[in-house]
């Protein structure tokens, strides 16, 4: 295949290489060294530029007319115009979806931009003077416009669909292809299959220069060195060029007036700056000097005018000009700083009151309380900041809860000020009062059940008592008994009486146990489960006198990565308890008989009632045996599963527990008298947790965040009304949000000097900034701004939006127009693809010329016609090749055709086929290149799923091949570097021989024979750890391009609106040489690049070099076995 068509002209004469003079280092140096000549100057424009109150302002994505008059760029979520000299901006668009990226028509009349009003991002066109807005594309994924071309009668533009079905680029929606469509709409077609962006095409439309995409790194990270970073190509014909070498990111080419050159942005000299590049051997010349943030949405008029960003400013340089200009913007109102939402109703916390007749919950950050028999609600906060962590005092009168509010998470008690109203849902006038205010963040804030304590978590990994009457604060589990990874995840809990706390912790593998520890601290610590499993959420049972919590030590733990089926078990914390757990029905029988007996007989005088009484105050108090305890652990559950929480009845008889064996945890009892298990509720529900009420015949069940009372006599499930509308503070909230960002990743970021970055500065910086912004869409990309400057991999922040977009339907197979014929040609299918299941499935060559009876034609988009069509029936009518070569057009004899109705499949299951019809192909290519010798596999994720398959593979259809491929390709990691290096580093120690005939070895559970692993610039977080580990461990050589060091350990963060979720690089890994990962690029011992001009090709150049090396060392396998025969 050609590597790239046009509508308009085919170009039969491939140019000649324009390979220009590399940038190399020594250039860059140069070049920024004579920057930094002129640079003081301009750097007070910049700090004058800063006191200027217009700094405030977010402007994005800006772009100059072709005519030099207006500037167009995206603020507020929308399409605004301005002068080019400035003044008030004229919103182009005024809805309530996101409008962004606009392009100028050649005429300077008509802006093509993206907008997500059908839930993805889909191509509109409009004029620039006003009018209705045209939809151009119909397809789910994110369709992004780079120019318009043929003057004016067609837009490039990039979207993540199936690649060409000839090329060997690896099919995902992360690395989008380059496509045009044109301005009447139609069925768009690709141009490139190798990720091409910002792609614009010189005057005379025979060159196109574009930015690589290599890596998923957040687009907004900043002074990244490595081979991941973004290049700048230059296309001509078939003939491709790599522009630029620099180490760092180099994007948004321009092309100059005379097309002599480019005008690109580039971080040559430390932030993005505007460069200029001739296409000769001739060095880059840096054109700007902004300092400290980076310049954006780099744009030139006719005349050579340059217009972009910086820090969210219009900035303009006359050409000629040696210093750039601010361009003042005004806006004529605000957008409003509220917004109505209706049918909030998704709970994330509970606690239920100790009367058992109400609960308090969080949802959306704010605490609420509803009665459970009735629908009424009381909202208890409205605030902007995040509130979690509810505990009822025992008493029901006060509610206590953690809330980020000034600089710091603190503890806040409300309280019901009327006598005669007993509870919160129904209360008129409440009091909320801080508790403790510090420095430190206090979180979980827990009551004693005798009201003295409120036992809490400090800084998130230390655990202090606070003692009401003194207000004092003690420390009962010192900063080092656990690590917090993510909030949530720290857990202790009151015994009855108040004496003890049940918690589990870290031992030194970084592994959980379970401990019991005295409140008073004048004990040591007690591990209770004793296992070097992980064993974790332990709870009080049998009123206080047994602990029970899950465990993975019986369970079938994951073939790879983390993860274990779990039990539950308990621990009787006295004999007496265990005995009495332990009884037979006769013996419960017998001694309930006794007891009976023993009551009626019964004449004691008052001094004897007065010695029972007390008896009875001393059975409160739990007594724990510590001698033996290991000798009372019991496993209480008889089928391993996973687990969502237990509880065992305060007689011993019964376990209910969540358990999931199927798509969904269920309600599960074990009845202990007849050892008998059974699903109690089909709950089929995901996301669970439970809570039984004192009396023990109802609990609080948390389901997919609706609550919900459980009958635990009947089985019955009663909704808990929660459904609230609400008014939101968008201002407010990103206020809060953005601080709450800021101070979360200077807590928890990897290294305590923040990459030696003065965040503070950036938080002003950035924080100048939200009065601009009103939609969580631009909030995410300041957030991911200012995350950036941090330069660590697993940062910046992604917006998800809450309206349900449009389901392209996918037939599964790859087409293009077929002119002459009137239809969609099929050039390949993808396994089990909807048409499977018809009498003569679609083939190679068919055509496809009506979808439910519509006559397809060029004017017509087919993803128009199967969009919302996921899994509906929709009727397909095609001719078979042989019919259609044998159609004469002008004799119009009447052809055969078939119709078959099919379901058409998800984007997500079409992105998921088209990887298995890649796997297969590089598998089929190793093995044709190689004859036969050499296995291949491509490991998708680093998880149990893709560890099973590869096991499969290299010990099943493969074992017999004499070496093994490693592809770990565009992998984004996990947690599998330990499987994956034990399962590659067998060695034959043992060979099983009955009568002189090999039947087995070992370790024959592992690779015996050499491999290769085959990495690139895609492979990401722990697809890093793994190749560093082959390579140190001497399993074998690396081939391909070099890995970027981002193998740390992430916490990704959905804030409370639900819909922003940002990363936290929190755990470095530290390799073998004492050096962390990060930032720590892994080179290949051959490095290889796969060139856009063989991939089209269907050419892996990286894998054949893979197969090369081990074809010439296949002789010399690792570990011989000399067995001595006998």
């Amino acid at each position: 295949m050609r590597l790239w068509h046009w509508l308009a002209f085919i170009s039969s004469v491939s140019v000649g290489p324009l390979w220009v003079g590399q940038l190399n280092v020594a250039m860059a140096e140069e070049a920024t060294s004579t920057a930094e000549q002129n640079a003081i100057q301009h750097e007070s424009t910049q700090q004058d530029t800063w006191k200027n109150p217009s700094n405030s302002q977010w402007i994005r994505y800006a772009q100059v007319s072709p005519d030099g008059k207006t500037i167009a760029f995206s603020a507020y979520g929308d399409i605004y115009t301005v002068g080019i000299e400035g003044g008030i901006a004229q919103p182009l668009t005024v809805t309530n979806s996101y409008e962004f990226h606009p392009v100028w028509s050649a005429d300077s009349q008509t802006l093509a931009f993206a907008s997500d009003r059908a839930g993805n991002f889909d191509i509109y066109v409009m004029p620039v003077k006003g009018g209705s807005a045209k939809r151009l594309t119909f397809h789910s994924a994110d369709d992004i416009p780079t120019d318009f071309i043929q003057n004016g009668k067609a837009i490039l533009f990039n979207s993540a669909r199936l690649d060409h079905p000839d090329s060997a680029q690896y099919p995902s929606t992360r690395f989008p292809e380059l496509y045009q469509i044109s301005v009447e709409g139609g069925l768009p077609k690709q141009l490139l299959t190798v990720p091409a962006l910002e792609a614009r095409l010189d005057k005379a439309e025979k060159r196109m220069l574009y930015v690589d995409k290599k890596s998923v790194e957040n687009p907004w990270r900043k002074h990244q060195r490595s081979a991941a970073t973004r290049d700048i190509w230059l296309l001509s014909g078939d003939t491709q060029q790599q522009l630029t070498q620099f180490d760092g990111n180099d994007i948004s080419p321009i092309w100059s007036v005379d097309q002599q050159s480019m005008f690109y942005l580039s971080e040559g000299s430390g932030s993005f700056n505007v460069w200029r590049k001739s296409f000769d051997d001739s060095a880059p010349q840096q054109v700007t000097f902004h300092k400290t943030h980076p310049v954006r949405f780099l744009s030139q008029d006719n005349s050579g005018n340059l217009v972009y960003t910086w820090h969210g400013q219009l900035f303009r340089l006359v050409e000629g000009e040696p210093s750039p200009q601010a361009v003042d913007v005004q806006f004529r109102s605000d957008r409003g700083n509220s917004s109505f939402q209706q049918g909030i109703d998704h709970v994330t916390e509970y606690a239920p009151s100790p009367n058992g007749r109400e609960v308090a919950y969080i949802m959306r950050g704010d605490v609420y309380v509803a009665a459970l028999d009735y629908s009424t609600i009381k909202r208890i906060t409205e605030t902007p900041e995040e509130e979690q962590g509810l505990s009822f005092s025992p008493d029901g009168k006060s509610l206590v809860y953690a809330s980020e509010r000034q600089g710091s998470w603190n503890i806040y008690q409300v309280t019901k000020q009327r006598s005669n109203e007993s509870f919160f849902f129904s209360s008129t006038v409440l009091k909320e009062k801080a508790i403790l205010t510090t420095e430190d963040d206090l979180m979980q804030p827990a009551f004693s059940p005798d009201g003295k304590y409120l036992a809490l978590l400090c800084n998130r990994n230390e655990v202090k008592l606070y003692h009401f009457e003194t207000k004092k604060l003690r420390t009962i589990l010192a900063p080092d008994f656990a690590y917090s990874y993510e909030d949530g995840d720290m857990w202790f809990q009151w015994s009855p009486d108040s004496q003890w706390l049940a918690y589990h912790y870290d031992d030194a593998r970084w592994m959980k146990e379970v401990g019991l520890i005295k409140a008073d601290g004048k004990q040591p610590p007690i591990n209770l489960s004793l296992s070097g499993y992980a064993d974790s959420y332990p709870t009080w049972a049998m009123q206080g006198n047994a602990v029970i919590w899950e465990t993975a030590k019986y369970g079938r733990r994951n073939h790879g990565s983390w993860g274990a089926d779990m039990d539950m078990m308990a621990v009787f914390l006295n004999q007496q308890t265990l005995n009495e757990f332990a009884k037979s029905d006769e013996d419960r029988e017998l001694a309930l008989q006794e007891s009976e007996t023993e009551a009626e007989n019964e004449n004691a005088d008052d001094q004897s009632k007065e010695k029972n009484n007390e008896d009875e105050q001393q059975l409160k108090k739990i007594h724990v045996e510590r001698d033996g305890l290991d000798t009372r652990i019991r496993r209480l559950t008889l089928h391993s599963s996973e687990l969502a929480g237990g509880y065992l009845t305060n007689d011993g008889a019964k376990l209910f527990y969540l358990s999931r064996f199927e798509d969904g945890f269920d309600l599960w009892v074990h009845e202990f008298e007849n050892d008998s298990t059974y699903k109690f509720i089909d709950l089929n529900a995901h996301d669970v947790a439970f809570t039984v009420l004192a009396d023990e015949t109802v609990a609080i069940g948390l389901l997919d965040g609706r609550l919900f009372q459980i009958d635990l006599i009947n089985g019955q499930l009663t909704p808990i009304e929660t459904f609230v509308d609400i008014k939101t503070q968008p201002q407010a909230e990103y206020q809060y949000l953005f601080e709450h960002i800021w101070r979360l990743m200077k807590t928890k970021f990897y290294r305590k000097d923040m990459h030696g970055v003065d965040w503070d500065f950036y938080y002003q910086a950035y924080q100048s900034k939200l009065t601009s912004i009103h939609n969580g869409q631009d909030f995410s990309e300041l957030v991911s701004e200012m995350l950036g400057e941090l330069n660590a991999s697993h940062t910046g922040s992604s917006y998800r939006s809450p309206q349900q977009g449009e389901q392209t339907g996918s037939l599964g197979v790859y087409w293009e127009w077929d002119e002459s014929a009137q239809g969609l040609r099929i050039k390949d299918v993808l396994p089990n693809n909807p048409f499977v299941l018809a009498d003569k499935p679609i083939q190679v060559d068919d055509l496809i010329i009506a979808i439910n009876g519509q006559m397809l034609t060029a004017s017509q988009n087919p993803y128009q016609l199967l969009n919302q069509q996921v899994g509906k029936r929709v009727l397909i009518e095609w001719r078979p090749a042989a019919s259609d070569k044998k159609y004469n057009r002008r004799s119009k004899p009447s052809p055969k055709t078939q119709q078959h109705v099919v379901r058409p499949m998800s984007l997500a299951d079409e992105e998921y086929l088209s990887y298995q019809r890649w796997v297969t192909r590089q598998r089929e290519m190793v093995e044709k290149y190689s004859a036969g010798q050499i296995g291949y596999i491509h490991i998708l994720r680093m998880n149990d799923a893709s560890f099973r398959e590869t096991y499969a593979e290299i010990l099943g259809r493969q074992q017999s091949r004499k070496a093994m491929v490693i592809d770990t390709r565009y992998n984004l990691g996990g947690w599998l570097h330990d499987d994956l290096a034990m399962l590659f580093s067998g060695q034959r120690y043992l060979e099983f021989v009955p009568r002189g005939r090999v039947v087995g070895s070992d370790a024959h559970r592992r690779w015996q024979k050499p491999s290769i692993v085959v990495m690139n610039e895609a492979n990401y977080s722990d697809a890093h750890i793994f190749p560093y580990v082959y390579k140190e461990l001497g399993l074998g050589k690396l081939v391909g391009r070099p890995v970027p060091g981002t193998g740390t350990a992430v916490w990704w963060k959905t804030l409370y609106t639900e819909d922003i979720t940002f990363g936290i690089p929190q755990v470095g890994v530290r390799g073998i040489d004492g050096q962390l990962l990060e930032n720590q690029e892994l080179r290949p011992d051959y490095p290889v690049a796969n060139t856009p001009d063989q991939l089209v090709k269907g050419i892996d150049q990286q894998l054949l070099k893979a197969v090369d090396v081990l074809l010439e060392g296949t002789s010399k396998s690792r570990g011989d076995f000399k067995a001595t025969k006998q």
